[in-house]
């Protein structure tokens, strides 16, 4: 389930910004619940730059989630920056 831990370590994981953790960040957000899926930021899985996490995996395939085919699903909708998410992140846990 969604809990307020799930949501900081995945915040975290997104401020370190390692390409390979976007796998993590995917199960955390797509297949750990449905209160996750919906309360987890897709932001995410577009790591800091989204070009970059799109190529990575376009080469480097992941064996069960398709990273790129969920990044370019979303990137029809309105997003985020890397900035405003963090600084929204920030803003919620009163940084």
């Amino acid at each position: 389930m969604l809990t307020e831990t799930l949501r900081q370590l995945t915040f975290m994981l997104y401020l370190i910004g390692k390409i390979e953790d976007i796998p993590l960040l995917f199960e955390a957000k797509m297949d750990t619940s449905f209160d996750s899926r919906c309360g987890l930021d897709i932001e995410l899985i577009f790591g800091k730059d989204k070009e970059k996490v799109k190529n990575y995996f376009r080469i480097n395939k992941h064996e069960n989630y398709d990273i790129v085919g969920c990044i370019e699903e979303y990137e029809q909708y309105e997003i985020r920056s890397p900035k405003e998410f963090i600084e929204g992140m920030n803003s919620y846990y009163g940084i």
